[in-house]
């Protein structure tokens, strides 16, 4: 009983992020992580929004698979473009290397393409193990996070996930303390102590 009324809260706040909303989600299995970003896609397809799910070709099969089941047709929006999926390669690591600025840009051109086409808004979904392989530091993913933030006077709600498994505990910690809403273990945290990623102390050039 306290497993399904723990993802009922979870699942009911995906479903009221809305556009303009920056959040991280700590995950610890692949059944929370599915399960979040199914419901948070399905509330994005109901409003009219264009969703992007970036991860592993794997998790992303899963995603969708848990889409359909819920009788959404994602063939038909996937041919029609309005749900999106995409390697961290050709978003994050699109120079071959990771470049805040050129995923800044490119999002921005996503944004601008969902609304000329009519959409409500972009919807997001970003799972940021990628990081680990790329080697990217604990600053530098921090001072993306500081960056990035700039996009949500826009038409985008995007959440980024991190697995807690991979990632130590200080920067997940960091992570949570830089955006105002976070999700951990399955439990909505509203950040009353958010600090923007700029004034975040780095004490160390540690890899994540």
């Amino acid at each position: 009983m306290k497993l399904d009324d723990h993802y009922r809260g979870l699942k009911a706040h995906m479903s009221s992020l809305r556009v303009h909303d920056h959040v991280c989600l700590a995950y610890n299995d692949r059944e929370q992580q599915v399960t979040a970003i199914a419901h948070y896609l399905k509330a994005g397809l109901d409003l009219g929004e264009k969703c992007l799910y970036v991860s592993d070709k794997d998790t992303s099969e899963f995603v969708l698979k848990v889409l359909k089941d819920t009788g959404i047709d994602v063939d038909n929006l996937v041919l029609a473009g309005t749900i999106a999926v995409a390697r961290p390669e050709e978003v994050y690591l699109r120079k071959g290397y990771f470049d805040p600025e050129d995923v800044i840009v490119l999002a921005r051109e996503l944004i601008a393409d969902a609304t000329e086409k009519g959409y409500k808004g972009l919807r997001c979904a970003c799972d940021m193990t990628w990081a680990i392989a790329a080697n990217v530091t604990y600053k530098v993913l921090l001072d993306y996070e500081s960056k990035v933030n700039c996009l949500f006077k826009e038409k985008i709600v995007s959440i980024c996930q991190f697995n807690t498994n991979l990632f130590d505990i200080q920067t997940i910690d960091a992570l949570m303390k830089t955006h105002p809403v976070a999700i951990y273990g399955g439990s909505v945290v509203h950040n009353q102590q958010f600090v923007d990623p700029g004034d975040y102390p780095l004490s160390h050039e540690q890899t994540v």
